[in-house]
């Protein structure tokens, strides 16, 4: 959009050829005023957060093999936009000479069309992509995983040092369950409900994903880990591959107590 300018004369100022004035004005106008910039477009980011651990239990020990805390894992979307990843169909992510057991993951990033700084699925329907790590497809379930996407691990409180984690958690992400929030461009409905070779999967604005307890990887080994009170924390996206609008708050922390096959959550907040 060009520079509207005008300018007030009178007086004595009136003697001054009006065309002449005119076509001046109009070319120092085209001269000195600076060239349209377009403004940078929105990107409408998620922001994922883990609930702090549940479904505690231990299981082995003695005969029935090595100790495992076992847990479940919820993590919502409380970003202005949609967690969206999809495989990038022929390419070797892990390099391994094999295509189709895995696949390069790409975000999908969704930009605010009509400058409202909210997500709506009709209006905001251009986007951008970026590199998210990999995905892996899991023969037996049918459908890709995004891999490491979050770690567990045992802090001791009484050093502050990690004592045992999880091998990199692997999901297929789904919209589970929606919280009651008032989040701009929350989705009443799910989205990502298909977790299958043909859909991207992915967490809609307000929803969260959980993976219970007695699903594969969702455990830490306590093969050599004494007795005691621990930090349990799990924290999403540790190597940052996924874009988002914050990322100070990937990581959850609850207090708990470790007693042979027992266990138990004693507080939210683990001690420095």
């Amino acid at each position: 959009m060009l520079y509207d300018r005008s300018v007030m004369v009178g007086g004595a100022t009136r003697r001054i050829a009006p065309i002449a004035a005119v076509l001046l004005g109009g070319l120092a106008t085209a001269i000195t005023a600076p060239a349209q910039v377009a403004a940078p477009r929105t990107e409408l980011l998620p922001d994922l957060i883990p609930f702090d651990a549940s479904e505690l239990s231990v299981t082995g020990g003695g005969r029935l093999g090595p100790r495992r805390l076992r847990l479940g894992t919820s993590i919502v979307n409380a970003g202005p936009g949609p967690m969206e990843i999809a495989p990038a169909r022929g390419r070797d992510c892990n390099r391994n000479g094999r295509f189709g057991d895995d696949e390069l993951a790409r975000q999908r990033i969704y930009v605010d069309g009509n400058g409202d700084r909210r997500f709506h699925r009709l209006d905001d329907d251009s986007f951008v992509t970026r590199e998210a790590g990999c995905v892996v497809f899991h023969a037996a379930h049918d459908h890709w995983h995004l891999s490491d996407f979050a770690r567990y691990e045992l802090v001791s409180e009484a050093t502050g040092r990690s004592v045992a984690s999880s091998t990199k958690v692997s999901f297929c992400i789904t919209d589970l369950q929606r919280i009651r929030t008032r989040l701009p461009g929350r989705a009443f409905n799910e989205f990502y409900g298909f977790c299958d070779p043909e859909h991207p999967q992915g967490l809609s604005i307000g929803w969260f994903d959980t993976y219970d307890a007695t699903l594969p990887g969702q455990f830490v080994s306590l093969r050599g880990v004494p007795d005691g009170r621990y930090c349990l924390r799990i924290t999403v996206d540790r190597a940052n591959r996924l874009s988002e609008s914050r990322e100070g708050n990937n990581r959850s922390e609850v207090a708990i107590l470790l007693r042979g096959r027992n266990v138990r959550a004693v507080a939210r907040d683990c001690r420095p």
